[in-house]
């Protein structure tokens, strides 16, 4: 249901007629919960003389609002009013609205009658000269607490301030990577070794998990001129494992990116799984500490050159890790950067 609110502009004053009650005249301003004007509309409204909390008239009116949203009646239609003697206590007057034009009265308003309408007044006083003054009477008691007035509209909300400068860098680092595997022993239970070429590319890490051998295979040459992403743009790719962060920066939709390019990347050998993905830092890391362990750096085309690596891993919304394969550290560069290589890995 369309919500109403009535903003006041009361004017009340004495009409006189030659052979009909003496009225009040009444003017109220309508808009809606959006402070928009009611205009050329029915308006159904119900007014109250209160004396105290007590109503002592009542009636019930209908009136079209003009193109300003101003209804204009005259209270007094009723043959009670010219009974209300006015000389008697304090009045309010009460005045309940329907906005659209019925007696279903959502709107109530009331105000105190401050003077009483001279020309109504006089009715009851018995003459229209004034007597002599009389000597100032006690303090009278304190009057009853008027009507509560209806609740005013929710104002609009505000414009969403500024974004704060970012905070200062915490001390906690990023998940460290898992130390490198040992030099393969006569009893290691390992039946490939670092630096072999398989899978379509070369085994830079191992791991056996349950008793299962499990490794990392990088592709034997990397690309150049690939970015990791937009900036300004936050996706939360810190997974220690860079295949789902490459599923993360996929799902952007942008072509020619570092992570779309290794989803697409094929090799001979690979058996055709579709399964290469761009590295996270921590894999990245864990591929370095073997091949410095095991003096691989030549290794085969242009890969364990000393590139810096582009990792899948995400910085904050303008910057991802880099790992230098020349000093093993990594750093942050621009996800729009295409300096650092993009290296394909997969797993067996």
């Amino acid at each position: 249901m369309k919500k109403f609110t009535t903003f006041l502009a009361i004017l009340l004053s004495v009409v006189t007629f030659a052979q009909t009650p003496q009225k009040l005249s009444y003017q109220a301003v309508i808009r809606d919960a959006s402070n928009n004007l009611v205009t050329n509309h029915q308006i159904g409204i119900r007014i109250s003389i209160l004396q105290g909390t007590s109503s002592v008239y009542e009636e019930t009116q209908t009136s079209e609002s003009n193109t300003n949203g101003l209804i204009s009646i005259e209270i007094g239609i009723n043959p009670e009013f010219a009974n209300i003697d006015w000389s008697t206590g304090t009045y309010f007057i009460q005045t309940e609205v329907d906005p659209t034009g019925g007696s279903n009265y959502t709107i109530t308003s009331s105000s105190q009658l401050l003077s009483v309408p001279y020309a109504l007044y006089a009715k009851t006083s018995g003459s229209s000269i004034a007597g002599p003054k009389g000597e100032q009477g006690p303090t009278g008691p304190a009057g009853p607490i008027g009507l509560q007035g209806s609740q005013g509209v929710t104002g609009p909300k505000g414009d969403q301030g500024p974004t704060g400068p970012t905070g200062p860098k915490g001390d906690q680092g990023i998940q460290g990577v898992t130390g490198p595997v040992g030099p393969q022993g006569t009893n290691s239970g390992f039946s490939h070794y670092i630096g072999e070429l398989y899978g379509g590319g070369i085994i830079v890490s191992l791991v056996i998990i349950n008793g299962e051998e499990h490794g990392l295979i990088a592709a034997l040459s990397g690309m150049a001129n690939l970015p990791w992403g937009p900036t300004n743009k936050f996706i939360g790719a810190r997974n220690v494992n860079g295949s789902t962060n490459t599923l993360l920066i996929h799902n952007l939709g942008i072509a020619n990116l570092a992570a779309n390019k290794c989803m697409a990347y094929s090799a001979t050998g690979d058996g055709g799984s579709n399964d290469w993905y761009l590295p996270s830092l921590q894999e990245l890391q864990s591929a370095y500490n073997e091949i410095v362990k095991l003096n691989m750096v030549s290794g085969e085309g242009t890969i364990f050159k000393t590139n810096k690596y582009k990792s899948s891993t995400e910085v904050d919304s303008n910057t991802n890790y880099a790992v230098d394969f020349f000093t093993g550290t990594y750093d942050p560069e621009i996800k729009s950067s295409t300096i650092s290589t993009t290296l394909p890995f997969r797993k067996f």
